[in-house]
């Protein structure tokens, strides 16, 4: 099996290069390798997980015909949830007519489902430090979801299944964002387009990169076609505003009230006196340390259980770093804030050296007292863990 990542994903073109020449500035095809699509989705697969009923709804499984969304009745129908409500759900039964007269159907996040789409969202926000959402698209012979458009983000679509053919267009919107400002009919997309200036034919394991505010829209070439279409969207400077706007609190400048009824002049002198002190907030350390926090968590969490690994590892404690272990009125205790645990006689030593640690395992307990039994070692460690000293 393959490990998926970035560099394998853009080979033959190097990182180095892709980002100078390509990232954020135009479009690149590059011929991969079907190992590569076939670790991330297959025909076995997707009928798998289009038949799993219970985990889409009509947000998160839509059905297009011709570039119109079909009525959810259309394509769902009731299933029992847990305590007995009946919600709407994608119906096998309804789809295998509505897919003979040429429906295009799209998953979106399909990387919270799949592990391979899930390494590939990871890659994609480790190389670039943005946050990488994905939507798959089955797509009939000839039939098209959706015209001409641009993304807010930028897209790398990696090919599945069948052929289909992309259309680049001239135009490249500068930087748009997720705003009603920049949402637009497919008419109004269609007029914005400008001529086509590039038709790419992708196959199994090729990967296409369109930089954000490309407009383009594809059309398969055979029935059945799929693609995964990863967005990244990257961090901006109006992401920023947030956190400026929980630091101002700190300000009693920005706290304060305006003059009673400005007039031009005093609310111009009023902005600028805001202009200067939005700089000041913007330099400090609390600024700082809060944008750092904002980067850091920016991507989305695409973790999978790994049971194998659970059952065969010794399991690893954290230490609490928020309880401390010290003495009150000459009792050992476990404090947390304000709040103390008397810490009984006998298990003084113990709790001792769990404290002067950063993580512990119960090896590590058997080998620094041998003496305690098996049995003891686990009620001790079970206490610890009901009262969050260890996790």
């Amino acid at each position: 099996m393959t490990e998926i990542t970035f560099d394998r994903l853009i080979e033959p073109i190097g990182r180095e290069r892709f980002f100078e020449e390509y990232y954020g500035k135009t479009w690149l095809h590059i011929k991969g390798a079907r190992e590569i699509s076939d670790q991330v989705m297959t025909w076995a697969e997707l009928g798998r997980l289009m038949s799993m009923r219970a985990i889409w709804s009509p947000s998160t499984f839509r059905v297009m015909l011709d570039r119109k969304a079909l009525k959810t009745e259309e394509y769902c129908s009731p299933l029992l949830a847990t305590g007995g409500n009946a919600q709407m759900r994608p119906d096998p039964k309804k789809l295998e007519p509505l897919i003979r007269r040429g429906v295009s159907v799209v998953l979106n996040d399909v990387s919270t489902h799949t592990q391979g789409a899930a390494a590939v969202a990871d890659a994609l926000q480790d190389a670039t430090g943005g946050s990488a959402q994905s939507n798959l698209y089955f797509s009939m012979r000839q039939r098209q979801a959706f015209g001409p458009h641009n993304d807010a983000h930028d897209v790398f679509a990696l090919h599945c299944c069948g052929e289909k053919v992309w259309h680049i267009y001239e135009t490249k919107e500068d930087a748009p964002i997720a705003h009603p400002r920049f949402q637009r009919s497919f008419e109004e997309s269609a007029n914005m387009a400008g001529p086509k200036v590039a038709d790419i034919k992708m196959e199994p394991g090729d990967l296409l990169y369109i930089p954000r505010g490309q407009f383009h829209d594809a059309l398969a070439s055979q029935n059945g076609a799929v693609h995964i279409a990863f967005g990244v969207t990257m961090p901006k400077m109006i992401d920023f505003l947030t956190p400026l706007w929980e630091a101002s609190v700190s300000s009693s400048k920005m706290r304060a009230d305006l003059p009673v009824k400005p007039d031009p002049e005093t609310l111009s002198k009023v902005l600028a006196e805001m202009g200067d002190e939005l700089k000041r907030i913007s330099q400090s350390p609390q600024m700082h340390r809060m944008c750092e926090e904002l980067l850091a968590g920016f991507g989305y969490e695409n973790d999978y259980l790994k049971l194998e690994g659970l059952l065969e590892e010794e399991p690893s404690y954290k230490v609490n770093s928020d309880i401390r272990f010290t003495k009150v009125q000459g009792k050992p205790v476990l404090a947390h804030g304000k709040e103390g645990v008397e810490v009984p006689g006998g298990m003084v030593e113990q709790v001792a050296w769990v404290m002067g640690r950063e993580q512990m395992r119960d090896s590590d307990l058997a080998h620094a007292f041998p003496a305690m039994a098996e049995a003891e070692r686990q009620e001790f460690i079970g206490s610890l863990l009901r009262m969050n000293v260890l996790r």
